[in-house]
């Protein structure tokens, strides 16, 4: 296998790519997903991040496309405890992959796991085509259209393209070793969530273990709880801080780290949560999750003015309203960016729009991007890095790759009035 040839490829298969992918060959192009693990979903599977959305405002749905089916099919198919998961609903890891695999094949792409893209060559701003490792050693692959949706912006760098990374220090949002805990009491948490208050985050836990001084001294609360099950609990929870995930080194330290932190946060969990007594490790993700590495440029840099205006755009793909969700990389830092978290929450009923251009690189001609490495900068791609708004950027840019395959063209000349209407026909929500 030294050559395979598409007219689309997909690099990363997690929500951005599963949409690209979808949409793509659905737009009638021979099509290609590379994902570099075994399965698909992104740090929903690979790094078991306990919970998805938000989908709905009340019961209206934010998005729609890919993301809204699986969302729908998910809540057809798990038990979920009541009261549990009307906004960040609850990820059954293994259901996700399963439907995953059936969505993408049904949809008539090839998937390739287990194979990573180490390089790009490029001619006259083209890519001709990426160079890849895998299971049956290094071979090229040839495309019209490449979406990279590495979350990395993998391809986009090793192409020559133009990026950014973090902030002004090269410094990025701190990972999270998600976990999962059963043996867990969840009906006996609900009961005290509603009687004392509590919310999502472990606040009022949190400040009772701060005082006892069974609380690591630089976490600040939980990132968020969900539930599998009436006993199963999923923790997003504890930061890893100065970590540049790029690095293989710095990325495999944190690993470590991670690992060692969480004998700490299951302590504080039985000690300090109701429900939690007896609860036990069961498992951790495959590896810790990823907020932030590079933010390619492209046509247009969204920004968080754009948030803070509820901007709206000629060509938007989608509108979504996630607030800033910038975690910090120290303990200060993080009480900082909840507070920005907190005053970037949107009323009910408003939006902002996700433009198409912010899904084409500069320069790279034949090249498109989706997910949470699209042209933002760092306060707007803290708000738009969730898995509904990067399902909706994978469905656009898959739509976009097939009419380019159509069309002969480039994805800086598609007609972004057709795309649109694309779009809506497909379900999106616009």
């Amino acid at each position: 296998m030294d050559e395979l040839f598409y007219d689309v490829v997909v690099v990363g298969g997690g929500p951005a790519g599963v949409g690209a992918a979808i949409h793509a060959a659905r737009g009638g192009a021979h099509t290609l997903l590379i994902e570099k693990e075994g399965y698909l979903g992104g740090m929903g599977t690979a790094a078991c991040v306990p919970a998805m959305g938000p989908f709905l405002e009340d019961e209206e749905y934010l998005i729609g496309g890919t993301g809204q089916i699986i969302f729908d099919l998910i809540r057809e198919m798990e038990q979920v405890p009541v009261d549990a998961g009307k906004r960040w609903y609850p990820i059954d890891s293994e259901l996700l992959k399963r439907l995953l695999d059936e969505m993408v094949t049904e949809s008539g792409c090839d998937i390739l796991f287990h194979t990573r893209v180490y390089d790009a060559v490029v001619e006259e701003d083209v890519i001709t085509r990426i160079k890849c490792a895998g299971k049956g050693g290094c071979y090229d692959v040839r495309a019209e259209v490449i979406i990279d949706c590495s979350g990395d912006a993998a391809v986009i760098a090793a192409a020559g393209g133009e990026f950014e990374m973090g902030d002004e220090n090269g410094e990025v949002q701190a990972p999270t070793l998600c976990f999962k805990l059963a043996n867990f009491d969840v009906q006996r948490f609900l009961k005290y969530q509603k009687e004392e208050g509590e919310d999502g985050n472990l606040s009022l836990a949190c400040a009772r273990a701060r005082e006892n001084g069974g609380f690591p001294e630089d976490e600040l609360k939980a990132g968020g709880i969900a539930f599998a099950s009436d006993d199963v609990a999923l923790f997003n929870f504890g930061h890893v801080y100065h970590v540049d995930p790029l690095d293989p080194f710095s990325l495999s330290n944190a690993e470590m780290t991670a690992r060692q932190k969480i004998r700490k946060l299951v302590r504080f969990v039985k000690d300090y949560v109701p429900g939690g007594e007896n609860s036990i490790l069961v498992s951790s993700g495959p590896e810790i999750g990823i907020r932030e590495t590079r933010r390619i440029v492209g046509l247009y840099t969204m920004t968080g003015t754009d948030h803070q205006n509820r901007a709206d755009f000629p060509d938007a793909i989608t509108y979504y309203n996630y607030s800033m969700d910038l975690h910090g990389n120290s303990k200060e830092e993080a009480e900082e960016r909840y507070a920005l978290y907190q005053n970037t929450k949107y009323k009910k009923g408003e939006r902002y729009g996700i433009p198409y251009r912010i899904l084409v690189p500069i320069r790279i001609k034949n090249a498109l991007v989706a997910g949470r490495c699209v042209s933002t900068d760092r306060n707007m791609n803290a708000a738009i890095r969730l898995r509904p708004s990067c399902f909706s950027m994978g469905d656009a840019a898959g739509t976009a790759a097939a009419m380019c395959v159509r069309d002969h063209i480039r994805p800086g000349e598609v007609n972004t009035d057709i795309l649109r209407e694309r779009l809506k026909e497909s379900g999106v929500l616009l």
